[in-house]
């Protein structure tokens, strides 16, 4: 006879397999935007994928080295620095920002050749969302929200003509 309880913890193992997957992925695929035949680059990753495995290794195996006089705070911190993906994290972060390097050996300029209008978004709304902007567009009440400001008015005057136009006050 079959169990419910395996087949459940076959789904949530499952679920653990695909996920952790997909964030392993992700973090792949940010690696392929910096140039890994670069000593800095080849360091800092290095140091961010081995070092932080000793380290929650290490604190998992003496607990007692975290000693603040608080039971609070000893639990958070044994908690924070017992996870490998944290400081993993932490320690790319500052090894990235400390250690010298152009804005293309770190990963921050997109190859990506830049639109010829230079109007278009990367990130534009979804076509069901663009549908409907064009059609509350023309109700008085969204004007202002959708892209119309020289609709809304106050008074009969009208307001906003050119949003962010007015510095004065810088």
């Amino acid at each position: 006879m079959y169990s419910w309880k395996k087949l459940a913890l076959g789904s949530a193992g499952g679920i653990l397999l695909i996920s952790m997957a997909m964030v392993a992925s992700v973090g792949l695929l940010h690696l392929t935007r910096i140039d890994l035949l670069l000593a800095r680059n080849q360091c800092i990753l290095g140091l961010s994928l081995l070092l932080p495995l000793c380290a929650a290794a290490w604190i998992k195996d003496n607990p007692q080295a975290i000693k603040t006089g608080l039971a609070e705070v000893d639990a958070i911190l044994f908690m924070l620095l017992s996870s490998p993906m944290l400081l993993g994290a932490l320690l790319g972060f500052l090894l990235d920002n400390s250690i010298s390097g152009t804005a293309a050996e770190r990963g921050l300029v997109s190859s990506r050749p830049a639109n010829a209008t230079g109007s278009e978004s990367v990130y534009s709304l979804p076509r069901l969302v663009e549908r409907l902007r064009e059609v509350c567009i023309h109700l008085p009440m969204s004007a202002g929200v959708f892209g119309n400001p020289s609709a809304c008015s106050r008074n009969g005057e009208r307001v906003n003509q050119d949003i962010g136009a007015d510095v004065s006050y810088l």
